[in-house]
C-alpha cells in the first residue's frame, strides 16, 4: 500500500509519467492474466487507494500459493528422492571416469 504513486489518481499505464502506478499495473497483470487495458477498464474512475489494495490481494493469494506448494514439498520426502537420486547418478560418472583412467595407465589388475 506503501507504493509510490503520483497525486493525479488516476490508474493509467505511462511508464514515463506514473512509473509506480505502471509497475503495480505489470504485476497486477502477470497475476491476473489480464491486459493492461483490461486493468485500465477494471479501474476506470476508482481510486489508487482500491487499486493497491487489490494488488495486495493478488500478491498475497500468490505468496501463500507458492507457501503452501514449499510446504507441502519440504514435508514430503521428495526433495530427499530427488537428491537421492543425484548422487546416485553422479557417483556413477566419476567411478567410470577412475576405471577408464585405471586402464589406460596400466593400473588394472588382470
Amino acid at each position: 500500500m506503501s507504493a509510490v504513486t503520483d497525486s493525479d489518481a488516476i490508474v493509467k499505464y505511462d511508464i514515463e509519467n506514473k512509473p509506480g502506478i505502471s509497475n503495480l499495473m505489470n504485476i497486477y497483470s502477470v497475476l491476473t492474466n489480464k491486459s493492461i487495458e483490461d486493468i485500465e477498464l477494471e479501474f476506470n474512475n476508482k481510486n489508487y487507494g482500491e487499486f493497491k489494495s487489490k494488488v495486495a490481494d493478488v500478491v498475497v493469494d500468490e505468496l501463500t500459493r507458492i507457501q503452501k506448494k514449499y510446504n507441502e514439498i519440504v514435508a514430503s520426502d521428495e526433495l530427499d528422492k530427488i537428491l537421492d537420486d543425484g548422487i546416485n547418478i553422479t557417483r556413477k560418472i566419476p567411478k567410470r571416469k577412475f576405471e577408464l583412467m585405471k586402464q589406460k595407465i596400466g593400473l588394472n589388475r588382470n
